[in-house]
């Protein structure tokens, strides 16, 4: 620089009379003083803004009176100033700011402050207009900022009491300090920063050296306002400029973020807020060009005694909406979690919205923590929902209620468990995992308790109106209900048959394969008693009867026209017999596909598989699988995923109609609860089943298998009144079960997917007229004229690129064959096609020999592609009589 900060500093102490008071003389009320452009600015920004075109300037202490004098006639706005007389201002102002588009005002009220302005007779006037105030202070720091170093600013501007005094204050100052900095200094302090970072040498023309850092400094602390205090202690504990310059950037940031003021040194940051946006422009070009040189900064500067110091300091809330630092990140976290463990949710949830939204540079780098903000975010929306959703079902007269009211409002708890669960298992934290821990459990007993009253409720009113519901909404008539009609309308018809998938997983699935050639319809139904594999996947085939299923063994499966249901193979003859018809040429049994077959097959195979069938069956076993092992949350989400896949693939393959259902739901093990002891009979997790007439303890109630419509076998089902399960031999999953009569375990999901062709975006309607053109004893040539009209049903398929096309299929009748020639568009004249394309001439009659030889089909088709503007087309051909 030409001149050192030092030197500045000094001439600024001992000052020059003679230069303060040329100055003086020079504020009349012909000059615009730096001071007073930068005012005038201001207050004309503010009547542009489109706000308001009325600003009622508040100047408590009317030390901007001589300023105003010298505005009014001189301002693009009209200006009207208080002068002690409240008739005189009013009187003034009439005729002002009037009417639909009224002109700009300015009204100064010195004096005046927002409580006293309402004791006096402006007060409908200041509602009128939005107010104004400006300390004098913060003005004259606003219109030094940049120019005069930030330690003469800092030193001297509080003394300033006067307009008058501050305006020769700051062209004093500036004349003072003398020449500007060396013009390689000279550039805009975002371009300054990035080329520190990028190609520093071009900052001065050559390497910087440690002997330039005073320099460097001096300038960027007249740039952006950095502070001595800071300064002085950041270059005792960082040697490198990169640190020094970025430090006081992060620290702006940081300070004026927070919802408190800061502590010690850092307290003095809040006065630079005229520099707040430069730093902050700064800021981010360095987090964005160079992030993680940026996270390096930020972590070394976090152990900054001063710093560190305000990071503990009050409360992790009052830290703000920006994570400059990744400590303040890691405090609000540790905070939430602490929320929620105290069984609070709503802050939790702003918190983790705020900054999952926000996605600092700390998520964007660290995937684990924007999990672990994820995770709170679902702990508290599941504490919530256990809150808000009461598992009452006493208001409920039948299972229709009852089915409605898990549908609407209890599956969304059972998902917001699940994903609490899953994104606990996809934790992959370093470090302690108390809190983390301690917010889990302190949801899961909360979800347990919400769960196990539900499933008492719902014992309870099937133990009134029966478990049995009515029959729409049992599972044993969802094939003949749903599926059969779909296999008879379909071209092709995929049915799947996902064991465990739950009602509330089926939602999500819906959203996954939401698009717009897509209509999906998902419904509800309940799984039959007990709810096993075993008994659900044969109940999802043809097999009841008169709405009975009769057993060949408890649950070994159930008989149907003359053989047993009991196995995948069964179940498939099961559907060929009823839906699939062997004088259409169908095979006899659905082609069967299993999930992965579909997920690790190509297009083609797929394609290839399925190209002779109607009706294809698919078959997923994944999410009881993983369950069974307790593998089940960590496998979940990419299960729905793949099933998603599989629709697709299957849909790409040419299937568009859907429908997936499944066997049964399931529940989740309270880890904390205590098996219920039934020694009679034969136990199983979730069930009993006994010759009947024994007695039951409190913990569990009995239906008899008469009373589900089982023919067969007169057995007794004992039944857990909640989420506990039996005592029973053998090891089972601790986490996953299913078998019982809670809602989770019961409602199935029914969802029909149909995908419109793509082709058929359009409808239009066409006639066709034939024409005899010339007929002999064995020939006959024959005119084909197809023309849009409103009248008719049919169809306009579009190509990929829009193109028109209209396709005909002829069939030649008795013992006759035909041959088509060329195609035409354009326009019919008197019956006549007219203006036909040069690429298709129609059949002229010396091709008729060789429409003779080609008389050899029974079948032929020919596509027409009218031209733009265009909705006719023509066909010429022979007949063979």
């Amino acid at each position: 620089m030409s001149r050192s900060v030092a030197q500045t500093l000094q001439d600024m102490s001992t000052g020059n009379r003679k230069c303060s008071q040329v100055m003086a003389l020079a504020a009349t009320a012909s000059t615009k003083t730096r001071l007073f452009s930068h005012l005038e600015d201001v207050l004309a920004q503010k009547l542009r803004d489109g706000s308001s075109s009325l600003r009622i300037w508040l100047d408590s202490d009317g030390v901007y009176s001589s300023f105003v004098e010298r505005l009014e006639g001189n301002f693009f706005a009209d200006v009207v100033s208080f002068r002690g007389s409240y008739i005189e201002t009013i009187m003034a102002l009439e005729g002002k700011a009037e009417g639909l588009d009224p002109e700009p005002l300015l009204l100064h009220l010195p004096g005046h402050t927002p409580e006293s302005v309402r004791e006096t007779p402006l007060l409908e006037i200041y509602h009128s207009g939005l107010t104004f105030q400006k300390n004098l202070q913060t003005l004259v720091r606003e219109a030094a900022a940049g120019i005069v170093p930030p330690q003469i600013i800092q030193s001297e501007v509080p003394s300033l009491q006067t307009f008058e005094q501050a305006e020769v204050w700051l062209e004093n100052a500036i004349t003072r300090i003398g020449a500007e900095p060396a013009p390689n200094f000279d550039m805009p302090p975002d371009d300054f920063v990035y080329k520190l970072f990028r190609a520093p040498e071009q900052i001065l023309g050559r390497p910087i050296s440690s002997d330039d850092y005073d320099a460097l400094l001096d300038y960027w602390s007249l740039k952006t306002g950095m502070l001595p205090s800071i300064r002085e202690p950041l270059g005792e504990r960082y040697r490198g400029l990169k640190m020094r310059i970025v430090g006081w950037l992060l620290l702006v940031e940081y300070t004026f973020d927070l919802k408190r003021d800061p502590v010690g040194i850092l307290s003095a940051v809040r006065e630079q807020r005229a520099f707040e946006n430069v730093c902050s422009q700064c800021l981010s070009r360095i987090r964005d060009s160079f992030p993680d040189e940026y996270r390096q900064i930020a972590l070394e500067l976090e152990t900054w005694g001063p710093l560190a110091e305000d990071l503990q300091a009050g409360n992790p809330e009052e830290l703000g909406k920006v994570d400059t630092f990744s400590r303040e990140d890691q405090r609000l976290l540790e905070a939430a979690l602490s929320e929620v463990k105290s069984l609070e949710w709503q802050r939790p949830m702003s918190w983790a919205k705020q900054r999952l939204k926000a996605r600092s540079i700390w998520l964007k780098s660290e995937p684990e923590r924007e999990k672990l903000w994820l995770y709170v975010l679902a702990c508290a929306e599941l504490g919530r929902l256990t809150d808000s959703t009461h598992a009452d079902l006493i208001s409920c007269h039948d299972h229709h209620e009852a089915l409605k009211l898990y549908t609407s409002k209890f599956q969304r708890v059972d998902r917001a468990h699940r994903e609490v669960e899953q994104l606990y298992d996809g934790l992959r934290v370093h470090g302690d995992m108390t809190g983390i821990n301690m917010a889990r459990d302190c949801v899961r007993n909360a979800y347990h308790a919400w769960s196990d009253q539900l499933s008492r409720g719902f014992n309870k009113l099937c133990q009134r109106i029966g478990f049995l519901p009515s029959p729409e909404l049992q599972q044993r008539n969802l094939y003949e209900d749903v599926v059969h009609p779909l296999v008879q309308q379909s071209d092709k018809i995929a049915y799947f048959m996902v064991d465990a998938l739950r009602y509330e997983m089926a939602t999500e699935l819906e959203e996954r394969l939401a698009g717009g050639e897509l209509t999906s319809t998902l419904s509800a139904r309940f799984a039959e008693l007990p709810t096993e594999t075993r008994v659900g996947m044969n109940a999802l085939a043809p097999v009841a009867r008169d709405g009975r299923l009769t057993l060949t063994k408890p649950f070994e499966g159930f008989t149907y026209d003359n053989f047993t249901v009991n196995s995948p193979k069964q179940r498939f003859r099961a559907m060929g017999h009823r839906s699939l018809d062997a004088g259409k040429k169908d095979n006899k049994t659905p082609t069967h596909l299993t999930l992965k077959e579909l997920i690790t097959g190509s297009g083609e195979e797929i394609a290839t598989r399925i190209k002779k069938s109607r009706m294809i069956v698919v078959t997923s076993g994944e999410i009881d699988v993983a369950g069974e092992k307790d593998l089940g949350f960590a496998t979940f989400d990419d299960t729905l995923g793949k099933i998603a896949s599989a629709v697709r693939a299957l849909h790409n393959a040419g299937v568009t109609t859907f429908v997936l259902a499944s066997d049964h739901g399931f529940g989740v093990t309270n880890p904390t609860s205590v098996p219920i002891n039934y020694y009679n009979g034969e136990p199983t997790r979730r069930y009993v089943l006994t010759d009947g007439g024994a007695s039951v303890c409190k913990d569990a109630l009995t239906v008899p298998l008469r009373e589900l419509s089982y023919q067969g076998a007169d057995k007794v089902l004992v039944l857990s009144w909640d989420g506990r399960n039996f005592n029973c031999p053998g090891k089972s999953a601790e986490t996953f079960y299913h078998g019982g009569n809670s809602l989770q375990e019961r409602v199935i999901p029914v969802l029909v997917l149909q995908y419109i062709d793509r082709r058929r975006t359009e409808r239009s309607s066409y006639q066709i007229a034939v024409t005899n053109i010339n007929t002999m004893p064995t020939l006959a040539q024959f005119s084909l004229i197809v023309k849009e009209v409103a009248e008719l049903q049919s169809q306009l398929l579009l190509t990929e690129a829009g193109e028109r096309r209209i396709r005909l299929m002829f069939e030649a009748v008795g013992s006759g064959s035909l041959a088509l020639s060329g195609t035409s568009s354009g326009e019919i004249e008197n019956g006549q096609l007219v203006e036909r394309r040069a690429d298709a001439t129609l059949c002229p009659d010396r091709w008729r020999g060789e429409c003779l030889q080609r008389c050899a089909n029974r079948t032929a088709s020919r596509t027409i592609l009218p031209r733009r503007g265009q909705s006719v087309g023509a066909i010429l051909g022979w007949a063979q009589l």
